[in-house]
Parts: structure tokens; C-alpha cells; sequence
């Protein structure tokens, strides 16, 4: 049998099972819905911005190393009496700023919380709350369309946070450039000292 007839057949049994699971719950407007709720694939996303927060913290780290390498030059820069002193200055006070806000945004997105959505046993917090027995009466009472409801309610806060936080990252992700930047101007200006 070839490989396009056993696709074909699983797609048709795949078809035959949606269509009895339909005339099961007499949802078959339910059933898009249904899918979009259990299987947008945004979970994995807060995880992702939280690696790559945590990611530009280290980035902060290395170029802070670098920095403390250049020191004694750049203390030799900063006590000359010339142009080559106000800029040095500059580019360090610039440096740190860029550093300082660059951490602050990382760390708000790294503790950033979901943003606050009605009781919904689809947040585990909501679970938690609950003891075994109430939390089993109170799934198994719901209906089919009240558990699509409440999954479509924390989609849509998990994806405000998802937005919050990858804006927070790419902001840190600027300010680790403008870093980087300064850091190669550092080294050039105490490179010609």
C-alpha cells in the first residue's frame, strides 16, 4: 500500500471521527472553535521571551568583563586633561545607562505576571485553589461550550503577556546593542591612548 492511500485513509478516519465526536456533543460550530482553543500553540511563548531575557542579562555580564579589563586604560584616559577625557566620560556614562535599563526591562520580563483574567479552571493557580473533589465536581459540570469559553479567556491573557513581555525583551535587546557599540568605541578610544 503506498504512502499517499494510508495518508489519505488516516485523513478520512481523522474526518469520520471529528464528524462523530459533532454529532456526539450536536456541537459542529463548536468544533473550529474547539481546535483554536486546545491547540494554539502560545504556551511555549512566555518561556521563550524568559530564555531570551535571561539571555540579554548574561550578554550584560560579559560586557560588563569586558569592561573591567579596559579599566586601568580607561582610568588612564579619564585623568588626561583633553577631548579624549569628556569623551571617555561620556561613552561610560552612556554605557551604563544603556546597562541599567537594559537589566530593569530583562528583570520586568523575566517576573512579568498573566495578566488578570476571570476565574477560569484553566489556570493552574484557579486548580490549586480547589480541593480534589470540588475540583473534579466542578470540571465535570462544565459543558462543552463553557470549557472552549474558558480555554479562549486564557489564551487571550496568555497572549497579553506574551506581548508585554517580548516588548520588554526587545527593548533590552536595544539597549544590549547601543552596549556593544559603546564598548567597541571604548576600546578604540583607549586603544589610541
Amino acid at each position: 500500500m503506498s504512502q499517499a492511500t494510508e495518508s489519505s485513509k488516516s485523513s478520512e478516519s481523522l474526518t469520520s471521527l471529528e464528524a462523530a465526536a459533532c454529532s456526539i456533543l450536536g456541537a459542529d460550530e463548536l468544533l473550529g472553535a474547539t481546535r483554536l482553543a486546545f491547540f494554539t500553540p502560545i504556551r511555549p511563548y512566555p518561556a521563550f521571551a524568559d530564555c531570551k531575557a535571561a539571555a540579554i542579562i548574561a550578554g550584560n555580564g560579559l560586557l560588563i568583563s569586558l569592561m573591567v579589563l579596559l579599566s586601568n586604560r580607561m582610568e588612564a584616559v579619564i585623568h588626561g586633561n583633553d577631548l579624549a577625557t569628556y569623551a571617555m566620560l561620556l561613552l561610560l556614562i552612556s554605557f551604563w545607562v544603556f546597562l541599567l535599563i537594559g537589566c530593569g526591562c530583562s528583570c520586568r520580563a523575566l517576573t512579568l505576571p498573566i495578566p488578570h483574567m476571570p476565574e477560569s479552571l484553566a489556570y493552574f493557580p484557579e486548580i490549586a485553589r480547589l480541593d480534589l473533589s470540588e475540583y473534579r465536581d466542578r470540571t465535570t459540570a462544565l459543558t462543552h461550550r463553557q470549557v472552549v469559553h474558558k480555554m479562549l479567556i486564557y489564551n487571550h491573557s496568555l497572549s497579553k503577556l506574551c506581548v508585554r513581555k517580548f516588548a520588554l525583551v526587545r527593548r533590552a535587546t536595544s539597549c544590549l546593542q547601543a552596549q556593544f557599540y559603546l564598548w567597541v568605541l571604548t576600546t578604540i578610544l583607549v586603544s589610541f591612548r
